[in-house]
């Protein structure tokens, strides 16, 4: 039997560039931006930006590695796989509970911020339902973790179209948000110039803190390539969705990120909390703060979407090797879904929701996938010369120079969090 099938069931391959380059998209947009800024913004301070660079510039290195494996060894599994054949069953089988759990917590920060939102939204028009912010978030979180999951559960050809939907419109409240918070900077250059002084207040350790706690943003390849065994000619599609949602990614962060410091006071915004991109949309943007809200909802909508997609297809892949309950490996006869894998894996999102707070969690969602691709890029040069003869559908650049730099940052980047928020460590080892 192949072992694309179980049962004589098979997943069915129906996602486009376009899907992939979206569920990118909206994976990689997500909360964070919406989420994770202000934050962000006081370990930086006005040169934010630079940290966003920093981070694009890293996840870049790590894209050469993932369009390799992923267009090589096109299968549902991605990172946990591909480890597994690099580094040995032992290895593999830590990558993925890694990965399952990463993408869990990432979609419990995805979710845990939607929460926030709703309470944003409700209370922007007079409703009040008389709970605290943290346990209102936390019931807006766990419903929409249970839609979502009977969406997953439906099939990803019903799942990829919400994702799509939600994306767009993301996209177009972003970009006015831009193109308003640019006419603000250019019309007001000394207030400007005052705001991005000192540019780094806490010297370039801080921008090194700030791409570490923010690194979470840059983890949409992972869940691409998990879409690989549902996609249509992935030779292709892989590589190009990678390339151009990191390439419309990156190019959001950075200019958000200076227009979020440009046009208030950092320590201002960075006491803000998670609605510190709204605060601030509305120095310039009209209706900017129902706007942002809006956006908030979305970005979270669809980096839900995506995250509880890729965590369910981890589970899926480990099942498949035996590594947990095989039944997580069954394929629903009519939707051509890893049913039993969707439920466990939403199963296991709500129950973050409920234990932990969002900061904890984000912070813990950056590492994972910061300790997932170091171990990644170790495995994928290993590869590499262990199986010579393999027929490679995309070449490296530099290699091995270019994973062995991004194996180099990770590691930075791992260490960093350790002052970043210990608790990421220790929500980890647990």
């Amino acid at each position: 039997m192949n072992k694309n099938e179980v049962g004589n069931v098979s997943l069915a391959r129906t996602l486009g560039l376009g899907s992939i380059i979206l569920l990118g998209i909206g994976a990689l947009l997500g909360g964070g931006i919406f989420t994770l800024l202000g934050p962000a913004a006081g370990l930086a301070g006005p040169g934010l930006f630079l940290a966003m660079i920093l981070g694009a510039g890293i996840a870049f290195l790590n894209l050469q590695m993932y369009i390799a494996l992923g267009t090589t060894f096109p299968e549902t599994g991605g990172g946990y796989l591909w480890v597994k054949m690099g580094l040995g069953n032992f290895q593999g089988f830590l990558a993925g509970w890694m990965s399952w759990f990463a993408h869990a917590v990432a979609a419990g920060v995805y979710a845990l911020s939607f929460g926030f939102y709703v309470h944003e939204l409700l209370k922007s028009v007079g409703v009040n339902l008389d709970i605290s912010i943290g346990n209102e978030a936390k019931i807006f979180g766990v419903l929409v973790v249970l839609i979502f999951g009977y969406q997953n559960w439906r099939g990803v050809k019903s799942t990829g179209k919400i994702g799509n939907y939600i994306t767009g419109a993301l996209l177009g409240i972003l970009a006015l948000f831009i193109l308003a918070g640019a006419f603000k900077i250019v019309a007001s250059p000394a207030e400007t110039a005052q705001n991005l002084t000192p540019l780094l207040p806490y010297g370039w350790l801080g921008i090194l803190a700030a791409a570490s706690f923010f690194y979470i943003a840059f983890e949409g390849s992972e869940i691409q390539v998990q879409a690989a065994e549902e996609t249509k000619d992935p030779q292709n599609t892989i590589k190009l969705g990678l390339i151009r949602s990191w390439a419309v990614v990156s190019t959001l962060y950075i200019f958000i990120a200076l227009i979020f410091t440009a046009t208030m006071n950092w320590e201002i915004s960075s006491s803000l909390g998670e609605g510190a991109i709204v605060r601030v949309a509305e120095n310039f943007l009209p209706l900017g703060k129902y706007l942002m809200i809006l956006g908030g909802l979305f970005a979270n909508l669809a980096a839900l979407n995506a995250t509880i997609y890729s965590s369910s297809r981890v589970s899926f892949a480990l099942a498949r090797d035996k590594n947990i309950l095989s039944h997580l490996a069954l394929i629903h006869t009519r939707n051509l879904t890893p049913h039993i894998a969707v439920i466990f894996s939403t199963a296991l999102i709500a129950g973050l929701i409920i234990l932990f707070p969002l900061f904890d969690i984000a912070s813990a969602a950056s590492l994972l996938f910061v300790l997932l691709f170091l171990q990644l890029n170790i495995a994928g040069i290993n590869i590499h010369y262990k199986w010579p003869n393999t027929k490679w559908f995309y070449k490296i650049p530099l290699f091995p120079a270019t994973p062995l730099i991004a194996t180099a940052l990770y590691i930075i980047l791992a260490f960093t969090m350790f002052g970043v928020n210990l608790n990421a460590w220790l929500l980890t080892a647990f």
